[in-house]
């Protein structure tokens, strides 16, 4: 029997050591999780993360859920018709942040299932893309510039052939 309460209360500790390690990753992320219920339609959790980077909590942030998880109905009859595609989905889009500026964001959803094997729950990651799109149309404008050299190093030697300052030998 004191083993039984010693494997108990080891058992204890560590899950409740992993819960901390969990906690910890999730208030130190930049991505937003969420979890929602698949028949209310709601949010039911939301990370920090949420606050930080858009300035929504749990219960703010229901106006906006609403709006994203309207389609989800669409999606988890699709799913029981056999539609295994959407049990996990990745799309881009904007959310509207707390300020009222749009941010341009990836949201990556999952449909959790119960032990009947039918959704329960959905949840989800937000990553703000703002980032990304600079980057991206920082290294365009690179490529745009590397692109021209070419055209202007031979418009720069004929210029100067034009002008019969072409030194270089015949």
């Amino acid at each position: 029997m004191s083993q039984t309460i010693a494997e108990l209360q080891a058992a204890l500790q560590q899950s409740q050591a992993n819960e901390a390690r969990y906690r910890l990753l999730l208030d130190h992320s930049s991505e937003i999780s969420w979890m929602a219920d698949c028949a209310t339609l709601r949010l039911t959790w939301l990370s920090p993360a949420a606050e930080r980077q858009f300035g929504y909590t749990l219960e703010t942030a229901q106006n906006l859920a609403h709006g994203l998880l309207k389609d989800l109905q669409a999606r988890l009859t699709r799913y029981a018709d056999g539609d295994l595609s959407r049990r996990r989905l990745l799309r881009e889009t904007e959310l509207a942040h707390a300020d009222g500026r749009q941010v341009p964001v990836e949201i990556e959803s999952t449909l959790i299932l119960d032990a009947a094997g039918v959704p329960a729950t959905v949840v989800g990651v937000v990553r703000d893309l703002t980032a990304r799109r600079e980057l991206a149309v920082q290294q365009k404008v690179r490529l745009d510039a590397i692109a021209r050299i070419p055209h202007a190093a031979v418009d720069h030697r004929r210029r100067r052939a034009a002008a019969g300052n072409d030194r270089r030998p015949s």
